[in-house]
């Protein structure tokens, strides 16, 4: 035992955590670069300028009330009142007035944005600093080598983005404390030493006291202007719903009055935060140059592209997390860490969407005139530049500079979903590992479909058992099929998107067609009257099998379904392969009966949604729809039962995916909604069976020496046809 703890002593001295090598940086080691003279000057003018936009404002309101002072100072009622007209007195009176009420109006509806309430900052969680001892002084060390006050808070959140500012707003700017928030995605995507250089770049922009002084006065009256101008209130919001949810034309005068008078006002905010942003956004872009100058000399200048091209496709990732994890919430399922949810699905990037990412950071090579921040590319060139080699050359994974990155990330995980107010249950929680393998072909069967299908077979429309039996189709040799499959290769290329964007027309379509059919008044998005006739004329277009693209796709299809009869036939004796044939073809026969209980639910839903739960004409008629629909739904569910699929009944598989069933309470509108997964669960089981049944087909084909469609000629180099 001794000896096992003298070695484990010895390794660790010989290969310390990120936290200790960032500890051992030397302070005052980062040297600040020379600051120009008339840099300085220009700072502190521009401050100058960016504040007196605000009392810009403030005067204006206060000039307003200096002239109502001024008219109603001169107005003496004894001074014409003896010499008006009885029948002008009121006239006059009313003339006397309207000054008052426009004044006021105008004072109102200026005063407005300082009271509307704003939307709430992102949430962050303050670091344990007991439990996370090396992280915290490792940061106290890069401070110290960059020769700035440490921060006196470090929290986290969950988003993609690290960041320094000042404590309690106005108050941080005097006493200087500052607050680091890192989001943990970036902690779980990066390493160390790219997350180190994040680090290193947000404090570069403390690292000039002044100059961060101003930039924190020139944000604050550039995000206020900016959130005044652009982003809807609460005000706002309850203004236009009202003018929405009234039927009667006299009720919405009032609201759209105010709505009017309220733009009017965003108009002029609108033109105080661009003359503000004139002045100060080519200061905040050197800024910015002037931060990577830190973050290149402790990370080095080649890892800054590196650092720019993982951020960007950890943006992709995380939002994609989020989209599956939302999906997943459907079926009463949560992600037990975020993190790490974005950084598997970072890792599982292919070659495609890394190019997407890389060409997305390629073309951010110039600084619009509206940017606060140079061009990726004109950030990445000017560190480049630098030639800096880097103080911190460690490349493991950033998570090794906290004690347990996991158990932190899954807390912070679980705070977040506590102040979403989500009811998490931990027999619910699942692993980053089963959020990515919901509702995912195994990989071996995915490969094999793509041998077979070689981009030809899709899931936007089903095999359909009874085409194979058509006397087009029937007569078609094993060989023969393959051949034509071949032969409509080139015609099948950009068919199946085609398909599914008719499909999804469709499902706009059956919506309109549904508020059409039951006297529901609306407008299409456009805001154009509708035309009841030429929708559903649309409607029946695209539902139609006579156009090209649909015959097409059946005909492929077709040629696929009779390719996998001609392999279970040549395996007669293999009773996986028959029970598999016959599994899909009773999941194709069910398709169409899912598919039209989903558009029905997803119409509903929109319908429901759309209405006033005050309005007593339509409630009734939504609520039997409803019920209508629920008994389908359990009908559907119980017939589906009677099919078994991995020795469970589909219908109960079903049913267990729709997590927040059971918490329906026979309530036909929470039912609505709660079996929202149907449809993708049976596409998986879908899925699942047709790739199960594509891989024995390939199999036997290449037992019984039928050509695939992918011919691979091989005499020199490989050609593939």
């Amino acid at each position: 035992m001794q000896d096992s703890t003298i070695m484990a002593g010895a390794e660790s001295a010989a290969n310390p955590s990120p936290a200790r090598l960032l500890q051992a940086l030397a302070p005052n080691s980062i040297r600040r670069p020379r600051i120009s003279p008339v840099y300085l000057v220009s700072l502190w003018l521009v401050t100058a300028l960016c504040l007196l936009v605000p009392l810009i404002y403030f005067g204006l309101i206060a000039g307003i009330v200096w002239l109502e002072y001024l008219f109603y100072a001169e107005w003496r009622l004894s001074d014409w009142a003896g010499h008006v007209p009885v029948k002008a007195t009121i006239l006059v009176f009313a003339l006397y007035l309207l000054p008052g009420i426009v004044g006021g109006m105008l004072v109102l509806f200026l005063i407005k944005p300082l009271f509307a309430p704003r939307s709430p900052p992102p949430v962050t969680y303050p670091i344990d600093a007991a439990k996370e001892s090396e992280f915290v002084a490792a940061v106290r060390a890069l401070c110290k080598a960059m020769n700035i006050r440490p921060p006196a808070q470090i929290r986290l959140s969950n988003e993609v983005n690290a960041s320094v500012h000042f404590e309690r707003g106005l108050l941080g700017l005097f006493t200087g404390r500052k607050v680091l928030t890192i989001g943990l995605p970036i902690v779980a995507g990066l390493n160390a030493r790219q997350l180190v250089g994040v680090l290193a770049h947000e404090f570069g922009h403390f690292a000039q006291s002044g100059g961060m002084r101003c930039s924190f006065l020139i944000n604050t009256v550039n995000r206020w202007l900016h959130s005044r101008a652009y982003v809807e209130d609460a005000w706002d919001r309850v203004l236009r719903e009202t003018i929405d949810e009234e039927e009667e034309f006299l009720p919405k005068v009032l609201p759209a009055i105010l709505l009017t008078c309220l733009s009017c006002t965003r108009l002029l905010m609108r033109g105080l935060f661009v003359l503000s942003f004139r002045m100060s956004r080519r200061l905040s872009q050197q800024m910015e140059f002037d931060a990577d100058r830190y973050g290149a000399t402790v990370a080095g200048s080649g890892t800054v592209r590196e650092i720019s091209l993982r951020v960007r496709g950890l943006i992709v990732a995380w939002h994609q997390s989020r989209m599956k994890n939302a999906a997943a919430w459907q079926e009463g399922r949560l992600v037990d860490d975020l993190a790490d949810a974005a950084r598997l699905r970072l890792q599982s990037f292919d070659a495609r969407e890394w190019e997407a990412v890389a060409l997305e950071l390629q073309g951010a090579h110039t600084t619009e005139y509206w940017d606060t921040h140079p061009a990726d590319q004109e950030r990445i060139e000017n560190a480049e530049r630098l030639g800096a080699p880097g103080l911190f050359p460690d490349d493991r994974p950033a998570a090794g500079l906290f004690s347990d990155f996991g158990a932190l990330s899954r807390r912070i995980t679980m705070l977040h979903y506590k102040d979403a107010q989500l009811p998490v249950s931990p027999t619910r929680m699942i692993d980053a590992q089963k959020l990515w393998g919901l509702n995912r072909v195994d990989e071996t069967l995915k490969d094999a479909w793509m041998r077979y299908g070689n981009g030809l077979l899709s899931d936007v429309m089903p095999l359909r058992p009874h085409e194979i039996a058509d006397p087009a189709v029937a007569q078609i040799g094993w060989q023969q099929s393959v051949d034509e499959l071949r032969r409509l290769g080139p015609e099948v290329q950009g068919l199946w998107p085609r398909l599914g964007k008719r499909r999804d027309r469709a499902d706009n379509l059956a919506f309109w067609l549904l508020l059409i059919e039951h006297g529901i008044d609306f407008s299409l998005p456009d805001g154009q009257d509708y035309d009841g006739g030429a929708i559903r004329q649309e409607y029946l277009d695209c539902l139609s099998e006579r156009d090209a693209d649909a015959k097409l796709g059946l005909r492929v299809l077709a040629l696929f379904g009779r390719r996998m009869q001609h392999a279970v036939d040549a395996a007669a004796d293999d009773a996986t392969a028959a029970a598999t044939w016959a599994l899909l073809q009773r999941l194709s026969v069910l398709w169409p009966k899912v598919r039209a209980l989903e558009v029905s639910r997803r119409s509903l839903a929109r319908m429901i949604q759309g209405l006033s739960p005050e309005d007593d004409t339509f409630a009734p008629l939504a609520k039997r729809l409803v019920e209508v629909h629920r008994d389908q739904a359990m009908a559907l569910l119980a017939t589906m039962d009677e099919v078994v699929l991995d020795d469970a009944p589909l219908g109960k598989q079903l049913t267990e995916r729709c997590g927040h069933l059971s918490a329906t309470r026979d309530d036909p509108f929470r039912f609505l909604f709660a079996t929202g997964p149907l449809e993708t669960g049976f596409m998986h089981a879908y899925r699942v069976t047709l790739a199960a049944m594509v891989d024995i087909a390939d199999r036997i084909e290449r037992e019984q020496g039928i050509t695939p469609i992918r011919i691979v000629i091989k005499p020199r180099d490989a050609v593939a046809c």
